[in-house]
Parts: structure tokens; sequence; C-alpha cells
């Protein structure tokens, strides 16, 4: 399991970089519309994900977690997007610049693992409603469907979209 996925996060930021998320400006842009290209790319990669994984969870090894929704997760996924957007990388566009010898890329990465190290150092001391609890909300649950079938829906969603934006983007 190691070695494939040590293979494929390699071929995804090799793909990555190719596609122009390795630059700050492009993930900026695409953030705030400016330019569709990359949101293209993330939206047929997201539909292809969503479909793969979510129909072949009782055929593979894969068994996807959904993480409770509590106040940690808001206010993480808030802090983790303003970074996102203000950085123009995310952890995976940040390593691709590391290698890539970029400067900002490397500050972005050791501010990340900066990140995860003084969580790891305060997590003990949190109040719990920032860290446990919550509940599991999922799409399937909420419209009580087989997460098969939302998944299709969904996948096919993004491809569609990213038709739409090709043609009329």
């Amino acid at each position: 399991m190691g070695i494939f996925g040590l293979v494929t996060g390699f071929l995804l930021g090799l793909v990555l970089r190719e596609a122009g998320f390795s630059r700050p400006a492009a993930i900026r842009d695409m953030l705030a519309l400016r330019d569709l290209h990359l949101v293209k790319i993330l939206l047929t990669g997201v539909g292809t994900a969503v479909v793969l994984v979510y129909t072949t969870t009782d055929l593979v090894f894969l068994q996807p977690f959904v993480k409770p929704l509590h106040w940690g997760v808001l206010i993480g996924g808030v802090l983790f997007g303003g970074g996102l957007a203000a950085a123009g990388y995310c952890p995976g566009t940040a390593l691709i610049a590391v290698g890539e010898k970029r400067g900002e890329g490397m500050l972005v990465f050791a501010a990340g693992l900066m990140g995860v190290l003084l969580y790891a150092a305060l997590y003990p001391g949190l109040p719990i409603a920032l860290g446990s609890g919550g509940v599991r909300v999922t799409v399937y649950s909420m419209f009580a469907l087989p997460q098969g079938v939302v998944a299709l829906v969904a996948g096919l969603g993004t491809w569609v979209l990213s038709i739409i934006l090709t043609r009329f983007g």
C-alpha cells in the first residue's frame, strides 16, 4: 500500500505540475474565477475520483472515512482555505514547488509543517468542543440514498459543469 501511494502521489504531482497547479498566480486566478482552466481540470479530477472511490468501496481496499462535523473542523477549514487563497498553494502543490526549488513553495511547506507541529503540541489542551464529538454528515445520509447513486450523480454533475465551462467559459 505504501509503494502504491508513493507511485500514485508522484504521478499526480507530475500531472498537477504540467496542468499549472504549481503556479501560485494560477491558483489565485482560479479562486478569483479569472481563469477557469484549472477549475475545469479540478472538476474533471474530482468527478472521476468521486465515482471511482464511492462506487468501488466494496470491491477494493478503499474505505472512505467521514470526519465528524464540529467547531474544530470548521475553524480548521477556514484557516486552511484562507492560507490556500493567500499563498496560492495547497499542500500538494507546495510539495511540487519544493521539488522545483521555488522559495515561496518552500516557505509555504515550512509554514504548513510548523502549523502541524503547533497543532500537535496544543492538541492536549484544546477544549473538547474543538476536537471531538460532532456528527457525520454526508449527502447520501441526508437524502437517504445509496452512496453509489450520489457518487454517480455528483461525478456526472462535475463532468457536465466542466464541459459547460469548456464550451462557454
